[in-house]
């Protein structure tokens, strides 16, 4: 998921993202504990049964010049491997 937002000084941006969590085999996966945190904010939900969920983040903030962020995103669910992306959302001044 890319954000574009245009201007140099200090931005604040309020989104929400919608995050799917599949097994290897694609089945939705319930309960999953989804987290982004980056851009000096953090938000967080759990999966519905069809392996959706959808976080609202709020107060996510691009720094005066500062061309791009990235938000993480974490995934915890019971009986699978915990998944972490570096750069799962990336944030973008145009």
């Amino acid at each position: 998921m890319t954000l574009d937002y245009a201007g140099s000084e200090e931005k604040t941006i309020s989104f929400k993202a919608t995050i799917e969590v599949k097994d290897s085999d694609g089945n939705p996966i319930s309960g999953a504990s989804v987290v982004l945190q980056g851009a000096h904010t953090t938000a967080s939900g759990k999966t519905k049964e069809d392996g959706t969920v959808e976080i609202n983040v709020q107060n996510a903030k691009l720094e005066e010049n500062q061309q791009q962020v990235y938000m993480k995103i974490l995934v915890k669910a019971h009986g699978y491997q915990d998944f972490e992306d570096d750069e799962g959302i990336l944030i973008v001044r145009t």
